[in-house]
This record gives structure tokens, C-alpha cells and sequence, in this order.
């Protein structure tokens, strides 16, 4: 019976400082949530800080809106140059100077085919350098 005693005890002793530090953690818990409870039931204050938020928010609103048509007010000042219509990359004015521009081939569609027949056939023939193998050693 003496060792069941000494055993309670020893779990007493155990458990005590954690029920407190429990109770202690519990009361600030309690204590914060009754103050924000107090905070909140004054209205006055809480409108007071609301009215000071939407304030805030619409001279930010008002100040965005000025500065955004200060830019668009700004950018109709000034009217881009009229653009020429561009004759596209190969046509009209030479990029560089003392160059110029190939003519267009003719309109012949005899020619075409015959260049494009001339360009297979000598896609099909073998070249002389790749036929010869040579070995090392």
C-alpha cells in the first residue's frame, strides 16, 4: 500500500505544474478575448477606425485616378508621326547604301520547271568526294 501512495504522489507532483501552466495559459487566453470583446462592443471606436480606413482608401483611389489621366492626358499630346505604307522587306528603299536589290527572275513558267528538274537531278546525283572510302591504317 505504501508504494501505491508513493506512486500517486509522484504522478501528483508530475501533473501539478502542468495543470497550472494549463490554467495560467487558459486565463491569458480568457483575459485577451475579454479585452478584443470589450474593443469591439465600443462602436464609437470601431467606427471611428472604419470611417479612417475608407478615408484612407479614397484619397488613394483619388490620387491612382489622377496620376492614371495625367498619363493619358500626356500621351494625346503627342501624335505620332504619319507612317509611310512600307513596300514590305525587298521592295522600295535599299537598307544599305551603294546595294541593291536583285531583279525578280522571269515570268516564264518553262524556266521555273527547268531550274527546279536541274536542281533534282543534281540532289540525285552522288558526289565524287563521298563514294571513295578510304580506310585508315
Amino acid at each position: 500500500m505504501a508504494k501505491r501512495k508513493n506512486e500517486q504522489t509522484a504522478t501528483t507532483e508530475q501533473i501539478e505544474p502542468r495543470m497550472t501552466a494549463f490554467a495560467e495559459q487558459l486565463g491569458r487566453m480568457v483575459g485577451t478575448m475579454q479585452v478584443k470583446a470589450e474593443d469591439w462592443m465600443n462602436r464609437e471606436t470601431l467606427l471611428t477606425q472604419l470611417a479612417a480606413v475608407r478615408d484612407g482608401a479614397t484619397h488613394l483611389l483619388d490620387q491612382v485616378t489622377s496620376l492614371a489621366s495625367a498619363a493619358v492626358a500626356k500621351k494625346d499630346t503627342k501624335k505620332p508621326a504619319p507612317r509611310r505604307a512600307s513596300k514590305g522587306r525587298s521592295g522600295g528603299v535599299v537598307d544599305a547604301p551603294g546595294k541593291k536589290h536583285r531583279k525578280q527572275g522571269p515570268k516564264d513558267p518553262g524556266a521555273t520547271l527547268a531550274r527546279s528538274q536541274a536542281a533534282k537531278r543534281r540532289a540525285a546525283m552522288p558526289m565524287a568526294k563521298t563514294s571513295s572510302r578510304r580506310g585508315r591504317g
